[in-house]
């Protein structure tokens, strides 16, 4: 499906559907130790964050693998400087941009997990196993994960490009928020309780509100997305 794919955030032809083994394939290949150098978020400069070592259930202290995906970053770093997540998500809506404009597909499972990280904060999208050709935008069944899911999916017969703009938005709040599996986004009634503090930059809420518009019909498409003043 993605012989033709020509986009340097994603892992090339990959085309299978044993995910657990395709995946950590391509995590071996690409996984760099994540060691940023903003002092906010390195590890080496915090107390209690062995990055080099870990400690294995013997308590054995082993070398670390090399390899990283955005939802082990976001647990261990906690919270991103606007610089590194304005840099993630400017990589992330390309992505979509390229897959939705120029593939004419839509990923279907766009999460934390399988979107890879390295020093430089550059991604890769990978894992494929749910990626459709637009038909009218329309998808029958969601078969991602069911918390970057959009309210509409979970009832099939939805449109696949909208999906992935509102996944882009779970990811967009976790890492502007940190890790919690509580969240709810597809529930109307926990989404309109959603609390986003003031620190946060005016462009960044925005974008974030535009992304989890609950209403599918008045959610954005990507070339819209593109313009926003935070991706510019």
């Amino acid at each position: 499906m993605l012989i033709y794919c020509n986009s340097k955030y994603t892992v090339n032809l990959i085309d299978h559907y044993n995910d657990q083994i395709i995946t950590i394939f391509v995590i071996d290949l690409f996984g760099i130790i994540w060691t940023p150098e903003n002092l906010i978020i390195n590890p080496l400069k915090n107390q209690g964050l062995d990055y080099e070592f870990y400690k294995d259930n013997c308590n054995k202290k082993e070398k670390r693998i090399n390899q990283r995906d955005l939802y082990a970053c976001a647990k261990i770093h906690k919270y991103f400087p606007d610089s590194v997540i304005k840099f993630i998500m400017k990589q992330l809506m390309t992505t979509l941009y390229y897959f939705h404009t120029e593939l004419g597909v839509t990923h279907g499972d766009i999460k934390l997990q399988n979107i890879l990280i390295n020093q430089n904060y550059e991604i890769k999208i990978i894992d494929f196993s749910a990626m459709r050709f637009i038909k009218n935008g329309k998808v029958k069944t969601f078969s991602g994960a069911r918390l970057f899911a959009a309210p509409e999916a979970l009832k099939g017969n939805f449109d696949g490009r909208l999906n992935d703009i509102w996944a882009a938005g779970v990811v967009f709040y976790l890492l502007l928020f940190g890790i919690n599996k509580n969240l709810e986004f597809d529930n109307e009634e926990y989404h309109s309780l959603l609390l986003i503090p003031n620190s946060i930059n005016n462009d960044a809420i925005d974008l974030l509100r535009l992304l989890l518009t609950f209403d599918y019909t008045k959610r954005p498409f990507i070339e819209q997305i593109m313009k926003h003043p935070y991706l510019v």
